[in-house]
């Protein structure tokens, strides 16, 4: 009992220890902690460097089953085929699972192979000139096991980061979502609420409550996917048109503020999405800028008893070019393999960024709209 604890015990420290430091394998033992050299280049793919008692000692893929650099890649020795010529190398495994899918690299060429199952090696084809869906119809036939991936199968580039999540997807077979460049357009009504700013010295524009005022609010984006994650750019151009009428009351003065504001709203935005299938929540927040083509604000001064200014130009009090910032969250729905819906949610604030009397503005948005 004990001795079969033991050796258990033995067993598993050294495959650990495998698993983690450098060693390489032959056909009769296993060579672990050996010092491994990285070769430059492609030599890996050729031979199996190891330094033994200050020598460097050089096994090729007929004399080595695999080997590990330390902290490194995992090679393992196999025959490809090339160009109607059989070869044994040196391949790169990037996964682990019930598949595998490892990478070559010989004189500058790029190739990977699709070991499944235990069995023989595929090579996997790029897409050609001559047939440009050579890839995604390859990966539809060894996927066809689990029919799942065949939506997702045209989305994969012949990269290594592409296919080693399509390969690790595949083994769970648990489909996932290639992000990819995508536009779309959205609807929806926003409020603007004026707001002057901290240093204002104009005493008028204290005496309003600059209430909230509705305006409807449309546009189109691009949503840019950075690296192969599930954050992603997103650059918007938005329209909205808002109307303005405030009144007040101050020593027997009565006051009314009115004005036009035409903007085009242009939002650079870092958006989150929630990895999920069908239905997924996302997060958005970034910088934004605002070129206001109309601004109008005057301000009406009327009084039964006193001398006032019936009228005065309140334009300048808004910047052509305002600065500030987003944030905000929604939900997507996936109509289609290509087609979402949406519905979010986002609060802007939007600033002159200047010394004065300016005003200032925030507002919240429900926007809806489809990506394709």
């Amino acid at each position: 009992m004990k001795s079969g604890f033991l050796t258990s015990l033995i067993l598993f420290i050294a495959l650990s220890s495998h698993g983690q430091n450098s060693y390489y394998e032959t056909p009769e033992t296993i060579n672990s902690g050996a010092i491994i050299i990285d070769g430059k280049g492609d030599k890996n793919f050729r031979i199996c460097q190891v330094l033994e008692d200050g020598k460097l000692v050089r096994f090729s893929p007929y004399e080595v089953k695999s080997y590990r650099i330390k902290d490194g890649p995992e090679y393992f020795s196999r025959e490809i085929s090339v160009a109607d010529t059989v070869y044994r190398v040196f391949l790169e495994r990037l996964n682990e699972g019930k598949s595998f899918l490892y990478y070559y690299l010989n004189n500058g060429k790029v190739r990977f192979f699709w070991e499944k199952d235990g069995t023989e090696l595929y090579p996997v084809p790029e897409n050609e000139s001559a047939d440009e869906n050579a890839l995604a119809d390859f990966l539809v036939m060894v996927t066809s096991d689990c029919p799942e991936m065949a939506e997702m199968a045209g989305l994969v580039k012949h990269n290594r980061i592409h296919l080693t999540k399509f390969i690790n997807a595949y083994n769970e077979c648990n489909p996932i979502t290639f992000p990819k460049v995508r536009y779309g357009v959205l609807i929806g009504v926003s409020t603007k609420k004026m707001i002057p700013s901290h240093n204002n010295s104009d005493i008028y524009l204290d005496y309003f409550d600059f209430n909230s005022v509705p305006a409807l609010s449309a546009g189109a984006y691009v949503n840019i996917p950075i690296v192969l994650s599930n954050v992603s750019l997103q650059v918007e151009l938005l329209y909205n048109q808002y109307k303005f009428s405030y009144s007040a009351t101050a020593e027997d003065i009565d006051f009314d503020f009115t004005g036009k504001l035409n903007a085009l709203k242009i939002p650079v935005l870092i958006r989150y999405s929630r990895p999920a299938d069908k239905f997924k929540a996302y997060f958005i927040a970034g910088p934004v800028l605002e070129l206001n083509i109309r601004h109008d604000f005057t301000l009406y001064q009327t009084s039964e008893e006193v001398t006032v200014l019936p009228e005065s130009d309140y334009s300048p009090y808004v910047k052509d070019l305002m600065k500030g910032f987003a944030a905000g969250c929604g939900a997507e729905y996936k109509l289609t393999g290509k087609i979402s819906a949406f519905l979010e949610l986002r609060y802007d604030f939007l600033s002159n960024f200047s010394a004065g009397s300016f005003l200032n503005n925030s507002g919240l948005s429900l926007m809806t709209g489809i990506n394709f």
